[in-house]
Formats: C-alpha cells, sequence, structure tokens
C-alpha cells in the first residue's frame, strides 16, 4: 500500500511543471497553517470543533463566531487544508449584513495569516437554503471575495499575504 501511495505520489508531481511545484513549496506549510488557525480559534469566541474527511486524512474544523455587536454575529468555519488556512463558512446573521462585520473579520483572519506567510482558500458558495431571502448569490459572493482581495485559481478563491 505505501509503494502504491509513493507511486501515485510520483505521478502527480511528475505532471506539474517546475513553476507549479515551486509555488506549491512556497505556499504548502502545514505546520505554519495550524498554528495560524490556533491563533484564529483563540482570536474569535470558540464554539465548536469536529472531524471532517475520510481516514486516514481526517482535519479538525472548527466553528469560531465574531460578535462586533450585541446580536450580530459572524459566523466562521475553518481548518487546516493543502498547508494553508481553508475557511469552509463565513456567515452573517441577517439583520447584520451590509455593516462591513465580515470584511472586519476577513481582515483580521489576513492579519494572522500574513503574520504566518500562509495563504487562505476558500471555495465561494452560497447556501440554498437562503435563496429567496436577497441574500446573495455564489456569484455575488465570489464578487464579494474578490473584493477582498482574493483571486480565483481552479476551483479555489484565495488570498495571499505580499
Amino acid at each position: 500500500m505505501k509503494l502504491l501511495r509513493e507511486t501515485i505520489r510520483k505521478l502527480l508531481i511528475e505532471n506539474y511543471s517546475d513553476e507549479e511545484m515551486t509555488d506549491f513549496k512556497k505556499w504548502h506549510k502545514p505546520k505554519e497553517a495550524a498554528a495560524a488557525v490556533d491563533e484564529i480559534t483563540d482570536m474569535f469566541k470558540f464554539k465548536d470543533w469536529w472531524e471532517t474527511g475520510s481516514w486516514p486524512y481526517k482535519k479538525k474544523m472548527y466553528e469560531v463566531e465574531y460578535e462586533p455587536e450585541p446580536d450580530c454575529i459572524v459566523r466562521i468555519r475553518v481548518q487546516v487544508s493543502y498547508g494553508s488556512i481553508y475557511l469552509d463558512e463565513i456567515e452573517t446573521t441577517p439583520d447584520c449584513e451590509g455593516k462591513g462585520y465580515a470584511t472586519e473579520a476577513i481582515n483580521m483572519i489576513k492579519k494572522v495569516a500574513k503574520k504566518h506567510m500562509v495563504k487562505i482558500m476558500l471555495k465561494a458558495y452560497a447556501f440554498n437554503t437562503h435563496k429567496g431571502e436577497g441574500r446573495m448569490s455564489s456569484e455575488q459572493l465570489e464578487g464579494w471575495y474578490r473584493s477582498q482581495g482574493f483571486t480565483k485559481d481552479g476551483w479555489a478563491m484565495e488570498w495571499r499575504p505580499q
């Protein structure tokens, strides 16, 4: 099994150009990303965690909340993934949308990412459960992330510290 895994990894790596491998090595920082996620979970109000992924690739998903004013909550799910900070969800309570609180939370996370020199990755996906409530579509959400400095790279959007 170990030989099979090593062979598959080698075949996958051979498909990358030297430039792509250099970029991957520059931004694949599991230890730094773990330290950044620890700092994020300390910075915001910690709510819960659970394991995601299949064995043997289980990862901890953390849910934290940012409450800039009473009854206004920005809920964030974050984990270490691909040697980066991965944001799984960011959601603001409906009455507090448009007040800039999600932007504040993103900026706080970007500051931590810059401190640890790790990139932030996410998939801009609006929840179907909120259709018809005047909430952002996936396309609008992607535009919002672009306004926060994120760029599209394949399936993911990412932000890299400069």
